[in-house]
């Protein structure tokens, strides 16, 4: 765990300077870890995009500071999405299961009503920087 928490943090002390904005404060609570981060050359055109990989088989593909929210858009929809639908798991299992762990039900709960709120947050500051962007 503690490499994947270096790994993590060296990649987005990388990322900083190339998307032009500080965020690492709303990633805390959210689960969202980058894996890998690349920076493709185009030869013939000689133009620069980005990769960044993200645990769960994510990718933001960017070229931009608004292509890169737009992606991390994209990335924090997908994770809500995910949330809600193990949500709507637990509450199924919870209505239809003889025999549940009350305490596990109730722990998983907790944790995606938190990790859901921390992403909705982050969420709607990307929106608002994308809005302050296009308005530039």
């Amino acid at each position: 765990m503690y490499q994947i928490e270096r790994e993590h943090e060296a990649i987005y002390e990388k990322l900083v300077p190339v998307v032009g904005f500080k965020f690492k404060t709303h990633l805390k609570g959210t689960d969202i870890i980058f894996k890998s981060f690349y920076k493709m050359h185009n030869i013939l055109t000689d133009v620069e995009d980005y990769l960044l990989v993200i645990e769960g088989q994510k990718t933001i593909r960017f070229s931009s500071q608004e292509d890169f929210i737009r992606g991390f858009i994209s990335v924090i929809k997908e994770c809500v999405n995910d949330l809600n639908i193990e949500y709507r798991e637990l509450n199924h299992r919870q209505q239809h299961d003889a025999i549940i762990d009350e305490n596990e039900m109730f722990n998983r709960q907790e944790y995606i009503g938190y990790t859901g709120e921390r992403l909705i947050k982050f969420l709607n500051v990307l929106r608002e920087k994308l809005k302050k962007e296009n308005n530039k």
